[in-house]
């Protein structure tokens, strides 16, 4: 068989797309070949290039390959990503979630829950699905980044704009920053929570909500549940504190966030109408300072 026809047994055999590094590893196991992830890469996104939509592969988000023929039986799972200059829609986006009966392997109630964040059974348990069709339902749970920041023991507080992506958070006021996480880089990210420094892919999902031009640390808290509202069953937060040595910052995204401000807790519970997420991240704040 050629490389294509053993890549398309391959894809039969699981029935699911995947990211071409698991494929690699897949396909050099079966075959007892040593190709590079690169050519594995190579291979599918230079067919889907010549070809295009003849070609018998798809790509349905970046690194993640399948066959053409799924988009028509699995519709509501696999949509054909196609490179454009344009800002992909939020919605749009390949993200990293659980089904909802596994939310008991790593919460016992809702709140903050102090543990280790369990990365390998993240990894095992965690699926592609389109953010869009994850906002409609509540069978699974969309993983999400949380990032909880202080300075001189006060937190930081930003207001949310009418351009937020989620509607449901527009002109509200957030104690944290973060999102979701993408299934392109779920595996990698979650792989890195066993390690205690400040590592570099916690690091990047970091940079994408604030840039930090002094010192700092991340250290790594366990998960975040809301049971209260609609929005906040649909998540599980996977919770970081950030400690800033200097008050010296930038938002990164100034079209979804405006007016940071770093508060005390009393302080922002006295001003503002704070939701279950908010209460318990400060209730968090205030019980280990």
């Amino acid at each position: 068989m050629s490389r294509k026809e053993k890549l398309i047994k391959i894809f039969r055999d699981l029935n699911s797309a995947h990211h071409y590094s698991k494929l690699t590893d897949i396909y050099n196991l079966s075959y007892g070949e040593n190709l590079k992830k690169e050519t594995i890469n190579s291979i599918l996104s230079d067919d889907i290039s010549r070809n295009s939509e003849k070609s018998i592969f798809v790509r349905v988000s970046m690194g993640y390959y399948g066959l053409r023929e799924w988009l028509d039986v699995k519709n509501k799972e696999y949509q054909e990503l196609i490179y454009s200059r344009k800002k992909t829609d939020p919605l749009d986006e390949f993200i990293a979630v659980i089904d909802k009966k596994d939310l008991n392997k790593f919460i016992d109630s809702a709140g903050v829950t102090k543990k280790k964040i369990d990365g390998e059974r993240l990894s095992k348990l965690s699926k592609p699905m389109y953010r869009k069709y994850a906002e409609e339902t509540t069978d699974v749970i969309q993983l999400v980044s949380v990032f909880l920041i202080s300075y001189n023991n006060q937190i930081l507080t930003l207001s949310r704009t009418n351009a937020l992506p989620e509607k449901r958070l527009r002109n509200t006021i957030s104690v944290s920053l973060g999102g979701h996480i993408s299934y392109e880089e779920a595996h990698d990210i979650f792989n890195q929570f066993d390690i205690n420094d400040s590592n570099s892919l916690i690091s990047r999902e970091l940079r994408e909500e604030i840039s930090i031009t002094k010192n700092h640390i991340i250290e790594p808290v366990g998960y975040i549940y809301d049971n209260t509202t609609n929005i906040g069953i649909q998540h599980l937060g996977l919770l970081h504190l950030v400690k800033l040595y200097h008050n010296e910052f930038s938002i990164s995204e100034k079209r979804f966030f405006i007016n940071p401000a770093f508060k005390n807790t009393t302080e922002i519970r006295d001003n503002n109408d704070i939701d279950f997420w908010s209460a318990s991240l400060l209730d968090y704040f205030d019980n280990n300072l």
